[in-house]
């Protein structure tokens, strides 16, 4: 049982994907994106064998710009900071970031030292790279590219003299987002916006006063105070909303939020409505087992993830019987989108749980695994509680195939001396499809010893 530790740690780090994305390389100094989309997320930076993330004390763009040509983006629209993407668990490898732009590697920059910060993970780094989906636009003088937004809208940057710059929205109209737009290859524009609408840029501000009345073939055709000629800053960055054949919607149907599974006995689903950030924001869902609607409420747009989060609230007795929940997005003048998600039973045998504790303890942090396991095991929601506090999520895997079982895993992440406190017993707490009280998780302990089993067969 010894050598189990280790080789179910590695089959951990080698089954799960985080939204489907490639996965990195685990070598040290590799780093990856934890979001939403592929090229936006939290940055995390892998070092003495575990993912960890990057305080955002000094974060800016050139930090940015390294992470972003590290992960084989063409660069950085956007360093992120203060929990703007979801914080992160375990080690805070590193704080105080200083780069200069132009190293091969975030582990090339200075910091602290590995491990070394005083942050939380409230402080935890990100960065919004620029994608390979967005149209090229050719490096020559007067060219257009949109910023901080998808293909079709953004913070307007023009081309000059060997850099991109912003334009001033001092004298922005629709006029002049209707040149952009269309020079961009769009029909015309929606609107032209403002105040830093899609986010402040960097560099020099090209443009200011600019005044078009429609009709010119390209925005340097405009009047304007001259290149490089403004007193504005970059809150003042002017954008536009370009007008597009179809908007394209996308909708993922996520399991429960274990939170709310675990704390309050409720089935909450998220519908998460993503593209065109115009649409997403007009975009309404609706949800229903069999005939019955679902009370959905829609959150708040997250501009920088293009994302929108629709809760829906499902009877947990239809929910664990396996009813499916469809949901349909409605979008003015465009084709609906349905997609249905439900609990998967699988054999709909109580599933085996077993605790791995490490062989040894070191210094710092230690990990603990959970494993649940069945021949064919279905949907099961896993969480992680110390003593009486409150329950925990773990870094949870996708299902392990084998060749007679099918496992899924959750690791928890925690120091050294909240393990080896005498007074808290650490406990994994299990959902499954053969409870008669979903109220009362099936839980196993964790002895605070050398790698140990607990099965939870009758």
């Amino acid at each position: 049982m010894y050598l189990l530790w280790p080789l179910l740690f590695v089959s951990a780090q080698g089954s799960i994907k985080i939204d489907g994305r490639p996965r990195q390389p685990t070598e040290e100094g590799s780093v990856r994106l934890v979001g939403i989309l592929d090229s936006a997320g939290r940055v995390e930076i892998y070092h003495d064998g575990q993912w960890g993330t990057v305080c955002a004390d000094e974060w800016d763009q050139a930090g940015a710009q390294v992470v972003c040509r590290q992960m084989g983006f063409s660069g950085a629209i956007r360093a992120t900071s203060g929990g703007r993407f979801p914080a992160g668990c375990g080690p805070i490898w590193m704080d105080e970031v200083k780069c200069n732009g132009s190293e091969s590697s975030l582990s090339k920059c200075s910091f602290n030292g590995w491990g070394v910060s005083d942050c939380t993970h409230t402080e935890d780094a990100g960065v919004i790279c620029e994608t390979d989906d967005r149209p090229k636009q050719p490096t020559e003088e007067g060219s257009l590219r949109l910023v901080g937004g998808l293909a079709s809208s953004g913070r307007v940057e023009i081309y000059h003299d060997g850099h991109w710059g912003t334009v001033c929205h001092d004298g922005w109209d629709l006029a002049g987002a209707q040149v952009v737009c269309r020079q961009m290859g769009f029909s015309g524009a929606i609107n032209a916006v403002s105040g830093g609408y899609f986010g402040a840029g960097c560099g020099p501000i090209w443009m200011d006063y600019v005044k078009c009345n429609g009709s010119e073939s390209s925005l340097s055709k405009c009047s304007f105070r001259g290149w490089g000629e403004t007193d504005c800053t970059h809150t003042k960055d002017a954008g536009v909303i370009c007008v597009t054949a179809t908007f394209s919607l996308k909708l993922n149907l996520k399991q429960p939020i274990e939170q709310e599974l675990f704390v309050n006995g409720k089935v909450v689903l998220e519908a998460v409505v993503s593209g065109d950030i115009e649409a997403v924001k007009e975009a309404s869902v609706s949800c229903k087992v069999k005939d019955k609607p679902l009370i959905t409420v829609p959150g708040t747009t997250d501009s920088s993830q293009f994302i929108k989060v629709h809760k829906i609230t499902v009877d947990a007795e239809k929910w664990f019987d396996g009813e499916k929940v469809t949901c349909t997005v409605h979008s003015n003048n465009r084709r609906d989108i349905e997609q249905e998600i439900f609990f998967d039973k699988g054999d709909g045998l109580r599933p085996s749980v077993v605790i791995y504790s490490p062989g040894y303890i070191p210094a710092d942090n230690i990990s603990l695994v959970c494993e649940v396991s069945s021949p064919k095991l279905g949907n099961v929601y896993i969480m992680w509680k110390a003593g009486d506090g409150t329950y925990i999520k773990g870094s949870t895997s996708a299902p392990i195939h084998r060749k007679d079982s099918t496992s899924v895993l959750s690791i928890l992440t925690m120091t050294k001396e909240e393990y080896e406190n005498p007074s808290t017993t650490i406990t994994c707490a299990v959902i499954h499809a053969n409870m008669e009280n979903m109220r009362s998780p099936l839980q196993v302990s964790a002895p605070k010893s050398k790698q140990s089993e607990v099965s939870c067969d009758d």
